[in-house]
């Protein structure tokens, strides 16, 4: 297993590796509305396989672009929020194959964006148990898999995750637990994963991930590695 690492590219935006089904490297956190050619990824030696924009839609380039539009990574839709705002979007994404985008071989979807933050989606467990149970679940029988919602890494997202696993009284089944991260102390990261694994007893995701704490702007100093077989990447 590899750890994800944060990635920095002459871009102005900030990606962050997700997971892919493949087991074959990490992918890209992206920005919709920020297109530039992906090509970059793709040099002799990246490990790259999959991408998602933290949304159902994929990168569509400028209709004046010049470049030869190719994106050569899979997809991974994500339905963000559990309001109309963010589930009709999803929906029409949906039945439109996504712009017919080529999707992970699993299918993968990711689950709201921390429905414990104020300042992300922000569900209560019941609301998003009803989206997920309305909108998500039935995917699973139509061969997608889902990630399940992707909580804040402290005490909240734990209590947020628990409610809501209660408020679906077993009508909400993901395949894989999307994690964040954002700390500075490694053995803090690996007892998270180790949490949310044995409790839920699911494969992991870390579909965001930075070693630093984002209160307080310090950068982590440590390298680590670390070895679990549930984890997917």
């Amino acid at each position: 297993m590899i750890i994800p690492i944060l990635l920095t590219v002459p871009f102005p935006f900030t990606p962050v590796f997700t997971l892919n089904d493949n087991l074959t490297g990490p992918g890209i956190a992206w920005p919709s509305q920020l297109w530039v050619p992906m090509g970059g990824f793709t040099a002799p030696g990246t490990v790259i396989s999959s991408y998602y924009t933290w949304g159902p839609d994929p990168i569509i380039p400028p209709t004046d672009s010049s470049y030869i539009w190719d994106i050569p990574f899979p997809f991974i839709p994500m339905l963000w929020g559990c309001t109309p705002t963010y589930v009709e979007p999803f929906q029409r994404a949906l039945w439109s194959n996504f712009s017919n985008s080529t999707l992970t071989p699993q299918r993968d979807i990711l689950g709201f964006n921390e429905p414990d933050h104020p300042q992300q989606a922000l569900c209560t467990p019941q609301d998003a148990a009803t989206v997920w149970r309305e909108v998500l679940e039935p995917l699973r029988y139509q061969g997608y898999r889902l990630g399940s919602p992707a909580v804040t890494s402290g005490e909240t997202g734990r209590q947020w995750m628990k409610d809501w696993y209660d408020a679906c009284q077993g009508a909400c089944n993901p395949d894989f637990l999307a994690l964040h991260w954002y700390d500075l102390v490694p053995q803090n990261f690996i007892e998270h994963i180790q949490y949310y694994h044995d409790t839920y007893n699911l494969p992991v995701w870390v579909t965001e991930y930075a070693p630093q704490n984002i209160s307080v702007f310090n950068p982590a100093t440590n390298e680590y590695d670390g070895q679990a077989t549930y984890i997917e990447v």
